[in-house]
């Protein structure tokens, strides 16, 4: 059984100690056997004395209930218990972006990262319509949860505001990770919903480059991001670009329009990274996080160095023994070396004969393996095979050369003996240009005279009906008749 925070709530153990509070996994207990698992925040003793920063924590923590969004840490509940201050908020089971980049030996990809600023700009679009709009101001790596569901959620809203609500000092709240400050603060400015913006901007940037855009001094011009990450789209780095630039006035209009510049960026892709990827992205992420020590990374003492050196032992090359010389190309370097010795193969060569690869002649047609190489000449060579000069075609027929390839026709040569001449027009599509610009008609034959048809001659007009037009006006009539 773990520590009750009431009767409802139950400490299981405790995950670490943040900036402000100590991070307990607990267990909300209902009644008939309710039972769900909740992050308990057991604020510092000094803050939670302090009525200023519980209030406008407190204040804070009502809005972002009474208006959800699945991009903000659920708020459960605030207790007083015992002189102390906890707020119960969703268990949410996965790692911070700060452990996500972590746990990559590599720059991650950019579709993934890009992926998890669209999910915390809709949550800081949430925060910003709250009226009168509420200002993260702490925007970072460590504020940003991912779930294994793939789920983005922004955690410490409210925080820094309650921090500038007792005094605290700008430095140290950047010092403890809560605070992020921008040109605009720094020139005595208030915070807006572009100083939000601009910290997207930067962690952007630093996540893609593993580098911050200002180095040092926020005043200064910003690296350029795609001399450092040559793969990144140039779209994503001008809105990273507008997103960090010193007037707020020039950067985007509101948290949800540089949200929807994202996701069109997302969608251009092929394979665009949605929450499932994801959430696959951060179990593996954990997986490599969790993954012990490998035994070269551990560190030994001189005597235990020279004791595994000493129990080492020695196993000598394997060497092919009668290997055709085609399977020579599985042979690693150091056999390769030792092949002279095996006997099977005759000696080497001299240096000044070139030696080639031989085929056979009645192999050569053999396209699936080079049979009937010359063990002697097997050393990797250039391959020098002599190919029979191709035919050219003569005399073909026109409507052959359909078959032919572009070099062929390219030589295409016709004797003059077997110059295609007098070809229908229906023929003349399978020639070539230049056969064409050769094509002759032979001068037509002589008309023959046509002969006269016989002309029926005492017919009666009672069998002209058998006539047709032609002989009817050729007819004539016998007189006699």
């Amino acid at each position: 059984m773990g520590i009750f925070v009431t009767e409802r709530y139950e400490l299981l153990r405790s995950i670490g100690e943040g900036p402000i509070s100590e991070l307990h996994l607990g267990r909300l207990h209902a009644s008939g056997g309710f039972a769900r698992p909740v992050a308990v925040r057991a604020l510092d003793a000094r803050l939670a004395k302090d009525p200023r920063f519980v209030g406008t924590w407190a204040a804070a923590a009502s809005e972002i209930a009474q208006r959800p969004s699945h991009h903000l840490e659920d708020v459960l509940d605030l207790v007083t218990h015992e002189e102390r201050v906890y707020l119960i908020t969703e268990w949410i089971e996965g790692l911070s972006l700060s452990g996500l980049l972590s746990s990559f030996e590599e720059p991650p990809p950019w579709p993934l990262i890009t992926r998890v600023l669209v999910g915390l700009l809709d949550g800081l679009h949430r925060l910003h319509t709250i009226s009168p709009p509420l200002v993260h101001r702490g925007v970072g790596a460590d504020a940003v949860r991912i779930s294994v569901d793939g789920a983005v959620k922004l955690t410490r809203a409210g925080i820094a505001a309650g921090l500038a609500a007792i005094g605290e000092s700008r430095a140290d709240a950047e010092q403890k990770g809560l605070w992020f400050s921008s040109p605009e603060s720094l020139a005595g400015g208030a915070a807006t919903a572009a100083t939000d913006i601009f910290a997207v901007g930067v962690l952007a940037f630093t996540s893609l480059a593993d580098t911050s855009p200002f180095g040092e001094d926020l005043g200064a011009e910003p690296a350029d991001l795609s001399a450092l990450r040559p793969d990144v789209p140039p779209l994503l780095v001008a809105l990273i670009e507008r997103a960090i630039r010193a007037e707020p006035k020039e950067r985007f209009v509101s948290a949800d329009e540089m949200a929807r510049s994202l996701e069109h960026l997302l969608h251009a892709e092929p394979k665009p990274i949605e929450a499932p990827a994801l959430g696959r992205a951060v179990r593996d992420a954990r997986e490599r996080l969790d993954r012990p020590p490998s035994s070269a990374g551990t560190p030994i003492g001189p005597a235990a160095l020279a004791a595994s050196v000493r129990g080492m032992k020695k196993s000598e090359p394997k060497q092919p023994r009668g290997l055709p010389p085609q399977n020579t190309m599985c042979v690693d370097e150091t056999e390769l070396t030792v092949l002279e010795d095996l006997g099977t193969l005759p000696p080497p060569a001299e240096k000044d004969q070139p030696k080639r690869y031989k085929l056979d002649p009645k192999q050569r047609s053999a396209t699936k393996r080079a049979l009937g190489l010359s063990p002697v000449e097997s050393e990797a060579v250039p391959i020098m095979l002599m190919s029979k000069k191709r035919a050219v075609p003569t005399g073909l027929s026109p409507a052959n050369t359909e078959f032919l390839d572009e070099s062929q026709v390219d030589r295409l040569t016709l004797e003059p003996s077997k110059r295609p001449t007098g070809l229908g027009p229906a023929r003349t599509e399978f020639l070539d240009e230049s056969q064409v610009d050769r094509l002759t008609v032979p001068e037509a034959a002589p008309k023959k005279k046509p002969s006269k048809k016989k002309v029926p001659g005492g017919l009666r007009p009672s069998k002209t009906e058998f006539l047709d037009e032609d002989e009817v006006n050729r007819l004539r009539v016998d007189e006699t008749e």
